[in-house]
This record gives structure tokens, sequence and C-alpha cells, in this order.
């Protein structure tokens, strides 16, 4: 998945369960939350990387987990000039000359 995208699962069990079934995760990253069967995935650029989150419904006496590997690719977006930068008069000519004429 994407940084910056969100990404919405619902937990489902198979089967007869003798009672409710809880549903928990072990070692969530911070973009991930559990909120009974929903799983919410929103990470952000800084969040970029692989995760393997563990996911376990329990029932009673009965317990199961699985893994699920979750890969965030954030996009790449180019270098912009910011207020706190300065670049004083003639610096451009004086480095790279004067291309196209530009005054």
């Amino acid at each position: 998945m994407r940084a910056g995208e969100t990404r919405i699962l619902v937990l489902v069990v198979i089967g007869s369960a003798p009672e409710e079934v809880l549903f928990s995760g072990t070692d969530l990253p911070r973009f991930a939350t559990l909120e009974g069967p929903i799983l919410t995935l929103a990470p952000q650029r800084p969040d970029k990387g692989e995760y393997l989150l563990t996911l376990t419904a329990a029932s009673g006496k009965l317990m199961q987990s699985e893994n699920l590997d979750v890969v965030v690719d954030r996009l790449n977006s180019p270098p912009s000039w910011g207020p706190g930068l300065y670049a004083p008069p003639g610096w451009f000519h004086g480095r790279f000359g004067n291309p196209g004429g530009v005054s």
C-alpha cells in the first residue's frame, strides 16, 4: 500500500465458535488500529517499510493467530524551494552560466 492511503479490512472467522469471537493484534504499528473485527491501516510518509502484523481470533478456549505482511511504499516527491531557503542574487548564473539567456 502507499503512504497516505487508508485500507479497512474486516476480519472474519469461518465456522462455529463456542462463544463470542474476540480479535486482537500484537505489536501493531502506530498506523494500524483494530476495533473489534475492523482493522484500519492508514500509514503516512514516515511509516515507509515492511511490517509483520499478528492478528488473533479467540473464542472460549479456542485461539487462532495469523500473520499479515504489510508493505508501505512512499511516492517520491520533487524537492521544493521553501521560504527558509535563500539564494543570493546572481548565485544561479554564477554557478551555472546563463542558460537560455535568462536574466
